[in-house]
């Protein structure tokens, strides 16, 4: 894997094309936003039940959604908002027991 990423060129159309495939999360090695994407995504890996139980409440919220809009894409986030919070304050409060 390369050491680091390339910079694309700016399109102006890029937000109005869609499907996208891919959205990815870049943050800071060791900082505090890794430890809580790490602090979520690890009990999905560790824990079926709650990973089924995340991607249920998935599957409740998209048909309400769409990718294109940008009020329901907001609901969405802030919906799944709650769960993510939830678990990843557990796993940061079990983690510096």
């Amino acid at each position: 894997m390369a050491d680091t990423l390339e910079i694309a060129p700016y399109d102006p159309d890029w937000p109005r094309r869609w499907p996208r495939t891919h959205h990815i999360h870049v943050v800071q090695s060791g900082g505090d936003e890794e430890r809580r994407t790490l602090a979520f995504r690890d009990p999905l890996r560790a824990h079926p039940d709650v990973a089924h139980e995340y991607a249920a409440l998935k599957r409740d919220l998209a048909p309400n959604s769409s990718a294109r809009r940008h009020e329901t894409r907001q609901a969405y986030a802030e919906t799944k908002g709650g769960f993510i919070e939830r678990i990843t304050r557990r796993a940061l409060t079990a983690e510096s027991r």
